[in-house]
């Protein structure tokens, strides 16, 4: 009776671990201590451009809040530019750099970094987006040399995303579909249900102020002609009318959700902070009988 009560509390315990790792819908990761967000696209922020609205492209969306804007589909792509602002406290010169994405149903595509020193109108040189060095610890900024670019995660150890140069396959060869105006090195995102991105360690001038701007584009099912996602998922339809923090249209488990948002921090210097997982009611539900097997396992013990 004990073992059997012993091998139902592991499975148990095994149930919730494996629902913790495939159902975490989280959140956008949040400025770290030193540091600020300066663009949040499902929650603009003050700085941060488009505020609210973009010309051109009628057909496929104007507004901030629509992912379609910057689009692909086949060669025919286009990318939408957006900028932030922000200023480096006085007796804090290092910064770091953070972008994260989160794009359930699709792809991002990210590059053409540019950061300029407002105060004294001089272009910031930035790494080149031809290496992403890997960090040993996700939340550890001094890990990634002043040189280069670094993969930030907000879940350790899962899918993140991938440096491309040019054209990323096509979606039958198991790519993004992506192609990036102009050629050139993107990045583009690898995260479904978690944000997932890239990060650099900039040694800035303490006092000034800052403006850095990037281009984004995007694929998924509702982009013009794209195959992605046709049949894939079911019940509530993901919508990509407006960007989204997390999953709202029920799904919190995989590319059927419609998360769909990107972040910009600073950290003066430091790395936005990992993000810790809610566990879903059906999980708590079974953690609960899980702890309720243990009381009456431990009640049934022989003194």
């Amino acid at each position: 009776m004990a073992y059997g009560i012993r091998i139902w509390l592991a499975a148990a315990i095994l149930a919730l671990t494996a629902a913790h790792a495939s159902a975490q819908n989280l959140g956008p990761p949040t400025a770290p201590p030193s540091g600020l967000q300066i663009l949040n696209l499902a929650n603009p922020v003050a700085g941060q451009s488009p505020s609210s609205t973009v010309a051109g492209l009628s057909s496929v969306g104007t507004t901030l809040g629509n992912p379609d804007y910057g689009y692909c589909s086949g060669l025919a792509c286009a990318a939408q530019g957006y900028s932030a602002t922000f200023s480096v406290p006085i007796g804090d010169a290092l910064t770091t750099l953070t972008f994260a994405f989160r794009n359930d149903p699709g792809y991002f595509g990210f590059g053409n970094v540019t950061l300029t020193d407002t105060t004294a109108s001089t272009s910031i040189a930035l790494p080149a987006l031809s290496t992403i060095a890997a960090t040993p610890n996700a939340s550890d900024y001094s890990a990634c040399a002043t040189s280069t670019w670094c993969g930030y995660n907000q879940i350790p150890g899962i899918a993140a995303g991938f440096l491309v140069a040019g054209t990323d396959a096509s979606l039958p060869s198991g790519g993004s579909g992506l192609v990036w105006p102009g050629g050139g090195n993107f990045w583009v995102d690898g995260a479904t249900q978690q944000y997932d991105g890239i990060f650099t360690n900039l040694a800035l001038t303490a006092g000034h102020a800052y403006s850095v701007s990037f281009l984004l584009e995007d694929i998924n099912g509702n982009t013009p002609g794209s195959p992605f996602l046709s049949s894939t998922c079911t019940g509530t339809p993901v919508s990509y009318t407006n960007y989204s923090a997390t999953s709202t249209n029920g799904n919190s488990t995989n590319i059927c959700g419609n998360g769909i948002n990107v972040v910009a921090d600073v950290g003066f210097p430091g790395l936005p902070a990992l993000a810790v997982p809610t566990p879903e009611p059906a999980s708590l539900a079974l953690l609960g009988s899980g702890l309720l097997g243990l009381g009456v396992f431990r009640r049934r013990r022989p003194r």
